[in-house]
């Protein structure tokens, strides 16, 4: 995640084709609103696993939330 943020902020916006055929596929873009979306979801994402562990704590049924 902070790779992708650094080779936007140091070169500018990234594409690449990942599968097509005749102009029909699909195509990875990242510029500075991908880099910092992605970095705000995995944040949040972080913030909710942490607070679930912490929250789960002891009980009995924790592993199966995290299978």
């Amino acid at each position: 995640m902070l790779l992708i943020a650094g080779a936007v902020a140091l070169s500018g916006p990234l594409s690449s084709d990942l599968l097509g055929v005749a102009g029909v596929g699909l195509r990875l873009h990242c510029d500075a609103l991908t880099a910092v979306m992605l970095s705000v979801v995995a944040f949040v994402g972080w913030i909710v696993v942490s607070f679930s562990r912490n929250y789960l704590d002891g009980d009995p049924e924790q592993g199966r939330f995290f299978q």
